[in-house]
């Protein structure tokens, strides 16, 4: 293959890629509704979301939301987005409620993944917000998902990485006792070459699950969590209530827990 019918491909999968995460963040924009209290992940598909809910509401406010990352928040104040935290939010449902605080503080939680496997679980991280993306989904009665049909994998680490979120302080230890639990563990490194870090001020590995991406990845997940050093990981299982998939021909495709 010569270079120019490679760059034609990959121009194409882009577009095919732009045209599914079109879809979907139409379908998932006309989800929300005045009154809503919202929370917004991260990354590309959510950033068109932000777009297209902006213009639903020409003549008012948005809903109201929560903002996932530093550039999120970005984006959303730029499209006129009322932002509010989650600790904020709570003491105004609190105050509201007579101190007593709702069980779901988000009506719904707007994200993305970088895998989702037939089950619903999903694997993100790509953009190294999961531990607030995974707080703010914790927050919400309903978690919304939208994705790209190419995010759909039989399961999940089979074209990603699992990123793992760490403390700074000796990460080289706590990467040695990842490597326990899984086939490679590599520090993510900015386009400078410097170690990445986070809007909390951590570090990410981002690991190989080789065969452990199936049936164990529960025992994974609590294995990662009871090391020392570790902030948070990139699985979420159990936690989308409903997947939109966006698909290249426009079309969309509605994937709902336990359906």
């Amino acid at each position: 293959m010569s270079a120019d019918d490679e760059s034609a491909g990959l121009s194409r999968g882009s577009a095919a890629a732009a045209a599914a995460r079109a879809a979907a963040a139409h379908a998932a924009a006309a989800r929300l509704a005045t009154g809503m209290t919202i929370g917004l992940g991260s990354g590309r598909a959510v950033f068109a979301v932000i777009e297209l809910a902006a213009q639903r509401w020409p003549a008012g406010p948005p809903p109201l939301c929560v903002a996932a990352s530093s550039e999120t928040e970005r984006r959303a104040r730029a499209a006129g987005f009322t932002l509010v935290s989650l600790d904020e939010l709570d003491r105004r449902r609190a105050d509201r409620e007579g101190g007593v605080t709702p069980p779901a503080l988000l009506d719904m939680v707007v994200d993305g993944a970088d895998e989702v496997d037939p089950r619903l679980d999903l694997l993100k991280g790509g953009g190294g917000a999961l531990l607030r993306e995974k707080l703010v989904a914790r927050a919400a009665a309903f978690l919304l998902i939208v994705v790209e049909e190419d995010k759909l994998v039989a399961q999940l680490g089979e074209r990603h990485a699992l990123p793992v979120e760490i403390v700074r302080f000796g990460w080289r230890e706590t990467r040695r006792k990842l490597l326990e639990l899984v086939a490679s563990a590599s520090l993510r490194r900015g386009a400078d070459g410097r170690a990445f870090v986070t809007d909390e001020g951590h570090f990410i590995v981002d690991c190989e699950l080789g065969q452990g991406g199936g049936e164990g990845l529960p025992a994974l997940a609590a294995a990662l969590k009871a090391l020392p050093g570790v902030v948070e990981h990139g699985l979420f299982l159990g936690m989308a209530d409903e997947v939109i998939v966006g698909h290249a021909d426009g079309g969309v495709e509605r994937r709902a827990r336990g359906a």
